[in-house]
């Protein structure tokens, strides 16, 4: 999983090695002028292309193992080519909310799905891994804690 979150930045990493090696190749072997002359408009390229990329990447789901410990908001089974391949599980932490993508795997779609259930019913779902942090292939052992409705916020009498 995380060798899938390096490649959405090898576009980025190649474009940033190319303009570090021609400016360095500039400035050992050539004039300054012609250094000047390429790295002023390479540079206002950099600082136009890196906004559009990163702002293409903003609402991706991050292909990262689950946290320990989170909050349940939502799922969603991937198909691609008429085969279940990934699972998007929206979490929230104490960090924040993220949009985390796993490999599939029959169990852990089972059990987000109870999730799922409880959350329509009203109930907060806290999903937690059984033992410790697993490994990328293998997230089914997670477990999920149901609270009722009526202990999150219990009612003033």
């Amino acid at each position: 999983m995380t060798q899938d979150l390096f490649t959405l930045l090898i576009p980025l990493l190649i474009f940033s090695l190319s303009i570090s090696s021609w400016a360095l190749f500039l400035l050992t072997k050539h004039d300054r002028t012609y250094a000047k002359l390429t790295l002023i408009p390479a540079s206002l390229i950099l600082a136009v292309a890196v906004p559009f990329f990163f702002t293409n990447l903003i609402g991706r789901a991050v292909p990262l193992p689950l946290p320990e410990k989170f909050n349940y908001i939502a799922h969603k089974t991937i198909i691609t080519e008429n085969k279940k391949t990934k699972i998007e599980v929206w979490t929230a932490t104490q960090n924040g909310t993220r949009l985390h993508v796993i490999p599939y795997n029959k169990q852990t779609e089972e059990k987000l799905q109870m999730a799922e259930r409880a959350k329509q019913g009203g109930s907060e779902v806290e999903v937690e891994q059984q033992a410790g942090r697993v490994t990328d292939a293998d997230q089914s052992n997670i477990q999920i804690r149901i609270q009722n409705p009526e202990n999150i916020a219990p009612k003033s009498p």
